[in-house]
């Protein structure tokens, strides 16, 4: 599904949603809601004010690995 920025604003202002366009910007999967998780889905930006949902969560973000103490320096 392809969205537009002015479909975010009218869902954001139904839900009383404080700034819109914190809706679209998810840094990473932990702070995916959980509807969206659960459907594994993800938002992309498209450019232009649009966006759309991915399937796949695990193409969207990437899983770091742990950092070993032999990796680090003080």
């Amino acid at each position: 599904m392809v969205f537009d920025n002015a479909l975010v604003r009218e869902m954001a202002a139904q839900h009383d949603f404080g700034n819109p366009f914190d809706a679209t910007k998810i840094d990473n999967s932990a702070e995916l809601p959980e509807p969206l998780r659960a459907a594994d889905y993800f938002l992309i930006h498209l450019g232009k004010g649009r966006h759309r949902f991915v399937k796949g969560i695990q193409h969207g973000y990437h899983a770091f690995e742990p950092i070993l103490a032999q990796e680090t320096f003080q």
